[in-house]
Formats: structure tokens, C-alpha cells, sequence
């Protein structure tokens, strides 16, 4: 998916806890490959999603 919008406005957020049925997969991330490190929040902004081309290999 493709996110659009005219423009951006992203404040920073607080985040207690954090957790992934994806990224906390052992199969797919070693334990200690994967790191947060920020929270971003988009707010009230007028915004289109369209289909992404995949790219080509």
C-alpha cells in the first residue's frame, strides 16, 4: 500500500509497550535483531491509499 497525502505533520509519541505477532517471530528475526527506536503519530491529515506497483527484480 501507498500512503498519500498532500502534506505532513507527525508529533512524537510515548509508547509503554510494544509488541509484533510479526516481528517478535523467532523464525524470521533472531531474538535481538530487532530494535524500536521511535514512535511517530499522524493526526487529521487528508490522505489517499493506493495499490503499490511491486518493484521489478
Amino acid at each position: 500500500m501507498e500512503l498519500r497525502t498532500s502534506r505532513w505533520e507527525v508529533r512524537p509519541l510515548g509508547l509503554a509497550h510494544l509488541s509484533s505477532s510479526f516481528f517478535d517471530d523467532p523464525s524470521l528475526f533472531p531474538e535481538g535483531s530487532i530494535h524500536f527506536d521511535h514512535v511517530l503519530s499522524m493526526r487529521n491529515l487528508e490522505h489517499e491509499w493506493h495499490e503499490a506497483k511491486r518493484p521489478s527484480l
